[in-house]
């Protein structure tokens, strides 16, 4: 509808005169610094045990008791065995090629694993391979798709 209305006449358009910006206001002084007393600090003395340190009278950590003397003859404690190292479940990939123990491939990047036969198993780069899909899952990856 716009376009086919005709245009109005210079005449009937009110002129207005452009307005000039306000005044910036007048900046605020900001108020001088107020004095503060120094605080009161008393000297750190030397103390007679090594880690102890005093000021004025009080310590400001216990004094570690004096050491026992251990009665003799006690059999030694049986030491423990050391505790296996749980080794990964999945070794590092030849390449594009996951050995035949661990034929699962694993991708970081997406979170996901290819079994044999799936869609994408052959174009697949592995960052990882597993021996089961089990372990690709305890790991945090989830099964693909196709």
């Amino acid at each position: 509808m716009k376009l086919f209305r005709p245009k109005p006449e210079p005449s009937s358009i009110p002129q207005t005169t452009p307005q000039a910006w306000p005044p910036l206001e007048a900046a605020i002084p900001t108020p001088s610094p107020i004095p503060v007393a120094e605080p009161e600090i008393e000297p750190v003395v030397p103390a007679e045990e090594p880690g102890l340190v005093l000021i004025g009278d009080e310590p400001l950590q216990e004094p570690e008791p004096a050491p026992v003397a251990k009665p003799a003859a006690k059999k030694p404690a049986k030491k423990k065995a050391a505790p296996k190292k749980k080794l990964p479940p999945w070794v590092d990939p030849e390449g594009r090629v996951c050995p035949q123990t661990h034929p699962v491939k694993g991708k970081l990047s997406s979170m996901i694993f290819q079994v044999p036969g799936n869609f994408a198993y052959e174009r697949t780069t592995p960052d990882r391979c597993y021996k089961s899909t089990d372990d690709a899952e305890e790991d945090g990856l989830r099964p693909a798709k196709r």
